[in-house]
């Protein structure tokens, strides 16, 4: 079983993220300019701004956050071993969380019942959003059902770094 779980937790992340690396690389070497996106902002931004605000802010706290669990675990884990500031944490990162979620559910409403947004709407754009309301869901269910999920994840990542 060791080398299937060196394979898997240790080998597979570095070779997910240089083939990740490359194919962005090279996809913009070959194709500059042939990146669009369809954004639904040109058909319909007022709306948008209030939800879309909450939900990059909430995105951006949350990847901040686990950037920072992932580069310097041990300060985590001295921060959490003092319950009012592991309180904090959790509170502000729950914060954060509850405005992606909010802000994905939002979106995706606005996305299902704007006739012109949803005339631009892949099954990916569907899938997409899906996935990522599930992705921040159990993020939500681990911190409120699995307390220890912050320094877990500063003690369990941590080793990818080495």
């Amino acid at each position: 079983m060791g080398t299937l779980n060196n394979f898997f937790f240790i080998a597979l992340p570095y070779i997910a993220f240089v083939v990740f690396l490359i194919g962005t690389i090279s996809r913009y070497r070959s194709q500059k300019f042939k990146v669009s996106s369809l954004s639904s902002q040109f058909l319909e931004g007022k709306k948008l701004f209030w939800v879309s605000v909450p939900f990059h802010w909430g995105i951006l706290i949350l990847f901040f956050g686990h950037l920072v669990a992932f580069l310097i675990p041990k300060s985590i884990i001295l921060w959490n071993s003092e319950p009012l500031r592991l309180l904090f944490l959790e509170i502000s990162s729950f914060i954060a969380a509850i405005c992606v979620f909010i802000g994905l559910i939002l979106l995706y409403y606005r996305r299902m019942t704007d006739d012109r947004i949803k005339m631009v709407t892949t099954k990916m754009d569907i899938f997409v959003e899906l996935l990522l309301l599930f992705i921040i869901f159990s993020g939500m269910y681990t911190a409120v059902f699995y307390r220890w999920g912050s320094s877990w994840f500063a003690s369990v990542m941590s080793p990818y770094l080495k």
